[in-house]
């Protein structure tokens, strides 16, 4: 890749892509999963998602490299990231939710998370 060479229609799609599912998210709580609104964002997302994938894998100078993906070991290495943040922040929201929505004491609410560590 060049010095200086950007994807810029690349990052357009993605931020919209992503500002679709944080927007469509944030208005599901208030507005309702099956909302016209709420779905029409989420169709948004996936629309976008699929056209910022068919995009980048023509592009030579590329926002993502979605070549790196085919190295078995910086699959392994992504995905067993992916799912360590993932756990990681479960076990936030949980703990956080359990012990403030619901009353319950930080050892209960530590215990009844024991089991996502598993």
């Amino acid at each position: 890749m060049e010095a200086g060479r950007s994807d810029f229609f690349g990052l357009v799609i993605f931020i919209i892509s992503m500002l679709s599912l944080n927007i469509g998210l944030s208005s599901a709580q208030g507005k309702g999963l099956l909302h016209p609104q709420t779905l029409g964002l989420f169709a948004l997302m996936i629309i976008g998602f699929i056209a910022f994938y068919f995009v980048e894998i023509r592009k030579e100078a590329s926002f993502i490299d979605f070549s790196l993906f085919r190295n078995k070991y910086y699959l392994g290495a992504a995905l067993s990231n992916f799912l360590l943040n993932s756990v990681a922040g479960t076990l936030i929201v949980i703990n956080t939710y359990m012990q403030q929505g619901r009353g319950l004491s930080s050892r209960f609410a530590g215990t009844m998370s024991l089991g996502y560590l598993i």
